[in-house]
C-alpha cells in the first residue's frame, strides 16, 4: 500500500492559446510529462491510497 498525492493543474492549450484546468488531478511526475509548463493548484491537493493486490482481494464467481 503506497499513498500518492494528485492535484489539479492550470494548463495552456497549444493551439488556443487559452489557459484552462486539467479535467483529472495528476501526480507531479504525470503532469510533468503531459504538461511541461503547468501550474499547480494547491487548494485541489488530493491524497489517494494505492493498494498493490487489489484485484486478488476479491474472487468472482460464475455459474451459479
Amino acid at each position: 500500500m503506497k499513498t500518492v498525492k494528485v492535484f489539479q493543474y492550470r494548463v495552456q492549450d497549444p493551439i488556443t492559446g487559452r489557459r484552462y484546468l486539467t479535467r483529472y488531478k495528476l501526480t507531479e511526475e504525470e503532469a510533468a510529462k503531459r504538461y511541461p509548463e503547468r501550474e499547480r493548484l494547491k487548494t485541489t491537493e488530493e491524497t489517494r491510497t494505492i493498494y498493490e493486490n487489489a484485484h486478488s482481494s476479491h474472487q468472482l464467481v460464475f455459474g451459479r
